[in-house]
């Protein structure tokens, strides 16, 4: 454990490294560092990798040093050509470090994604924080350490920040492999990477998911088997939808629906399209968290998935 006070400690079992050529945190020393750990399929490090590129961009040209330490959750995340990916898919350009067995992660003590500390110039621990907020504190404490005056850094980022109320009641994340207790309760006729053949039984409860036709469950997600039959649903409360999906076939698509209806330019998320029809879809070829839905406001919908290739992968669905 480490904390607030103490000697940062030396990276450990770093396998790669993306925008640097450094390899060790000492290599960092002299320069006020701020550290992340993160998850690129983690809903709350890409909301706040945000903030991150935010203070990079204003503070790196006066002696800001930013890394970000990824320490996956699924496999395939332990590929650094994925990491890769994500990085230039989120616009990073600082250091990141390649955490894949999690040593440095459990070296500092953590247990939660996103975590950040903020290092002096000796190599001290002076701010620990965890998850998005406490922007104002995050950036006070750099401008403090960096010890130059305001004409030289410029107005704080925490003036333009505009406080939203926090959205409430909204459906909790769900995982579906096998190994996470949430989907033993959502699942419980699964039976481990064996193919079944699920009804859809037509009522669909709040906050749980639905399968129809042949679909297999593997200790990270579910893989259907055909196409045709198979499609997934889930009744929601959120504005926004996210899914981590990635493909067996390293490439895939699925169509996608809100309330049986295709989505509209004014709800699709990022990552959605449309085909000469006007039918909403979604073509996997990155491994990852990708945006499925923008509502104009929190309120109950249904989610349904409708694979148009076999061995397409779910993982979480989270919301916003």
């Amino acid at each position: 454990m480490i904390g607030v006070g103490d000697k940062s400690k030396s990276f450990r079992d770093i396998l790669g490294w993306i925008n640097s050529d450094k390899g060790m945190l000492e290599d960092f020393y002299g320069n006020v560092i701020y550290l992340e750990f993160w998850d690129h399929t983690n809903m709350s490090s890409i909301a706040s990798a945000a903030f991150t590129k935010e203070i990079w961009d204003k503070y790196s040209d006066n002696g800001l040093e930013v890394i970000g330490v990824h320490c996956p959750e699924f496999e395939f995340e332990r590929y650094l050509e994925n990491i890769e990916e994500a990085v230039a898919r989120y616009g990073i350009e600082y250091p990141v470090a390649q955490d894949n067995n999690c040593s440095t992660w459990l070296l500092y003590g953590n247990r939660y994604l996103p975590r950040q500390f903020i290092i002096d110039k000796n190599g001290y621990v002076a701010y620990e924080n965890i998850g998005q907020g406490n922007r104002y504190e995050i950036e006070k404490t750099i401008r403090d350490l960096l010890e130059k005056d305001d004409d030289k850094l410029g107005r704080p980022l925490w003036e333009k920040v505009k406080k939203e109320p926090l959205p409430l009641d909204v459906s909790p994340e769900t995982y579906f492999g096998s190994k996470e207790i949430m989907s033993i309760k959502k699942f419980s006729t699964y039976q481990l990477a064996h193919e079944i053949t699920y009804n859809d039984p037509g009522v669909h409860e709040l906050n749980k998911a639905y399968l129809n036709g042949n679909w297999k469950q593997f200790d990270e997600f579910i893989e259907n088997e055909g196409i045709g039959e198979e499609y997934f649903l889930f009744r929601f409360v959120a504005c926004k939808v996210f899914m981590v999906v990635s493909s067996y076939h390293g490439k895939g698509r699925f169509d996608i629906f809100i309330n049986d209806q295709s989505l509209s330019l004014d709800n699709a998320g990022a990552d959605v399209s449309f085909d000469e029809r006007g039918q909403s879809f979604v073509e996997v070829g990155f491994s990852g968290l990708l945006n499925l839905y923008e509502g104009k406001k929190i309120e109950e919908s249904e989610i349904k998935i409708v694979p148009r290739d076999p061995g397409l992968q779910l993982y979480v669905i989270s919301f916003e």
